[in-house]
């Protein structure tokens, strides 16, 4: 990269990626808020409207042998709503990292590099050799 000068151009291309993760980061956040706000008041919510509906039939009395056994349950119903936005969440963090394993394995291979031996320099038949002896290298601006 350095070699070519595209370092403004690679750099603009990750953090065009950066900004792009970062919105969808930020999505994720938002949706995973809004779920976890949600189950947690929804106990509260089917609780208060058991009972409003309850007492709306005609002949139903809201008495204290009935509401105390009714809020052990919808107490008791509480932890599993509590944990299903985390549930969905990790289902779908399972299902985006097995769509990637799945991807990188079925990516055709890669060419093996050539064994370089040790002790003398490496050649590659087909590739250049470059030797450079009594040489000064330097930046132009410095």
């Amino acid at each position: 990269i350095k070699l070519y000068g595209w370092e403004q151009s690679m750099g603009d291309k990750i953090g065009e990626i950066r900004e792009n993760e970062l919105r969808l980061l930020w999505r994720y956040r938002l949706t995973q808020v809004f779920s976890r706000t949600l189950f947690q008041t929804v106990p509260l919510l089917v609780s208060i409207g058991t009972f409003t509906c309850y007492v709306l039939i005609p002949g139903n009395e809201l008495t204290a042998e009935k509401v105390f056994p009714a809020l052990v349950l919808f107490n008791i119903l509480r932890f599993p709503m509590a944990m299903l936005p985390f549930l969905i969440n990790n289902t779908l963090e399972a299902a985006v990292s097995i769509k990637r394993l799945q991807d990188f394995f079925a990516s055709p291979e890669t060419d093996p590099l050539p064994d370089i031996p040790r002790g003398r320099p490496a050649v590659v038949p087909g590739m250049a050799t470059v030797d450079v002896e009594g040489a000064t290298l330097k930046w132009p601006d410095g």
